[in-house]
């Protein structure tokens, strides 16, 4: 299953991240210029100035939905762009925060995820995420990887999980109220 598991990731989204990397290396440690708040900072002088070549997701974590049919990724990585993998920066140009890459993960399981094939979601970060990468088969067994060993994987039902989120939608419930249950570690909690 590892094995089926690296290939989907590297088919769809490694391969992109790092063109020269291996199926392992993909996930383990690809390359590409980050955006860093240094570059952010010295390309209000020179707009030219490149990001710096490191792994995706040391230091600013990385977050990433990966279906057969199209890749997310959210991170501060400088990707060419394709039609196969859309990119959503962190910060924006003035180094402002754009988007909260864990609310952006809750959101695109309840808002776009499959329910009826397999994809990979999660976080890219300091440790090496192939120990905890796992393939996604909802409606019912849906993990979300962390490469951090604090966070774990969590499992979930996103069936479960998207009637939970519609219950607060529904009822005019302010998000904020919610704010640590917007955490899918909490969320996770749902499945009942």
């Amino acid at each position: 299953m590892e094995n089926e598991v690296v290939s989907f990731f590297h088919q769809h989204l490694g391969r992109h991240l790092d063109p020269k990397a291996t199926p392992k290396q993909s996930i383990a440690s690809p390359k590409a210029p980050i955006v860093t708040n240094k570059v952010i900072k010295e390309r209000q002088q020179d707009p030219s100035r490149p990001g710096i070549p490191d792994r995706v997701g040391a230091g600013i974590a990385a977050y990433y939905a990966v279906t057969d049919g199209h890749a997310w990724l959210v991170s501060q990585a400088e990707l060419p762009q394709t039609e196969a993998v859309t990119q959503l920066m962190l910060k924006d140009a003035a180094g402002t925060p754009r988007i909260n890459g864990m609310s952006w993960l809750a959101h695109w399981l309840a808002d776009e995820a499959p329910a009826d094939r397999p994809f990979i979601i999660g976080t890219l970060e300091n440790a090496n995420p192939l120990q905890r990468l796992a393939l996604s088969l909802p409606p019912h067994n849906v993990t979300v990887c962390h490469s951090n060993a604090k966070l774990g994987g969590v499992s979930l039902s996103l069936q479960r999980y998207r009637q939970a989120v519609r219950v607060i939608e529904d009822n005019d419930i302010d998000w904020p109220i919610f704010k640590k249950a917007t955490r899918l570690k909490e969320l996770s909690l749902i499945h009942i």
